[in-house]
């Protein structure tokens, strides 16, 4: 379960990437995406499929030396509906990001209100 400092921290992360504050990348891993603040915070957001073929999400938070300060995931938190919530819309908020969803969608449609 995620405590309320933990919440608020990822709330914030999260309304800061929609804002387009925090820019994210993706990694090498399929579905991982990469944030990393000040150069010494880095967070992870990930989503990966469960032997029962469900998607789960995960947030790691790591310090400059790759310790884990930090570490949640969806397939843990049974009966904790609001913080499964937040994990998955920041996973889909840092994968927006990390492919530049919103900038891709912004340049297709310059492009066909030009085509006419």
């Amino acid at each position: 379960m995620i405590n309320d400092k933990e919440r608020e921290l990822l709330l914030q992360i999260k309304d800061k990437t929609e804002k387009r504050l925090v820019n994210w990348e993706p990694s090498a891993q399929l579905d991982e995406f990469l944030a990393t603040f000040k150069g010494e915070i880095s967070i992870t957001c990930r989503r990966y499929l469960t032997g029962d073929g469900d998607h789960e999400y995960a947030v790691t938070i790591r310090d400059r030396e790759g310790r884990e300060l930090f570490s949640e995931d969806t397939a843990g938190m049974r009966g904790f509906r609001e913080d499964t919530t937040l994990l998955r819309s920041l996973y889909e908020s840092a994968h927006h990001s990390g492919l530049k969803y919103e900038e891709t969608l912004d340049s297709l449609l310059d492009d066909l209100k030009k085509a006419g």
